[in-house]
């Protein structure tokens, strides 16, 4: 199941439970990030173990064009998590991309893949 930024936000906003991670890199991280925990994608194999209490929660994977995120589910899924999860861009208000890395003009993108 696809998420947009928008019921990411209202997640937030009611205060759902759910565990948010960013597959990107430590300095993309610390330019820009929306509150989640910081786990580069090479990282991702190693850190499953500590990943597996959550095996059951909702799990929502971001990065800045998808690829990332779509490859971190992948390894999710194949370590067992249960999903239904789908990746797809979507906007995130107030990032620091650059215009040339951004799929349009005057936006400010990312991706999340959720899991529940």
């Amino acid at each position: 199941m696809d998420i947009t930024v928008q019921e990411l936000k209202s997640k937030m906003e009611r205060g759902d439970r759910f565990v948010l991670i960013d597959v990107r890199e430590p300095d993309e991280h610390q330019t820009f990030n929306v509150g989640g925990h910081l786990i580069p994608l090479g990282t991702v194999p190693h850190t499953i173990p500590e990943l597996e209490e959550h095996q059951e929660e909702e799990v929502i994977i971001y990065c800045r064009s998808g690829r990332r995120s779509a490859t971190a589910q992948y390894m999710l899924l194949q370590a067992g998590f249960k999903t239904s999860g789908t990746w797809k861009v979507a906007c995130w208000p107030g990032s620091n991309f650059s215009e040339k890395n951004k799929p349009f003009p005057g936006h400010h993108w990312a991706c999340a893949a959720r899991f529940c």
